[in-house]
């Protein structure tokens, strides 16, 4: 379910929970995987308009006042943790979910 701003513009999609009988276990899997990964990034403890936690970057930044898009720079050791987390088995069912709930809204498909 879609929720809009006052100009019709999309602010937060809501979808249902995965009908796959491994959603729990996928979940848990993520938590401890993030929690292990946490201890071997070269990031600081901050806090941001979305809490008091470090954040990791990954794929390319098009926002904040610069020009164009960009790719976020991390040192090698913390691009090693995130491309193992983006290809863990509980992180790319939880995209594949996020990707498959957004789909219908944007218009197009996969051919």
């Amino acid at each position: 379910m879609p929720i809009y701003d006052l100009a019709g513009h999309i602010v937060a999609l809501f979808a249902d929970r995965s009908d796959n009988h491994n959603w729990p276990r996928l979940q848990a899997q993520a938590a401890k995987e993030l929690e292990e990964a946490r201890h071997r990034t070269h990031q600081t403890d901050a806090t941001h308009c979305r809490g008091d936690f470090s954040t990791l970057h990954c794929s390319v930044s098009h926002g904040g006042g610069q020009t164009c898009p960009m790719n976020f720079c991390n040192s090698k050791q913390t691009a090693n943790v995130l491309n193992e987390l983006n290809n863990s088995e509980p992180f790319v069912c939880l995209a594949g979910f996020g990707s498959c709930a957004y789909l219908p809204l944007c218009g197009w498909g996969f051919n």
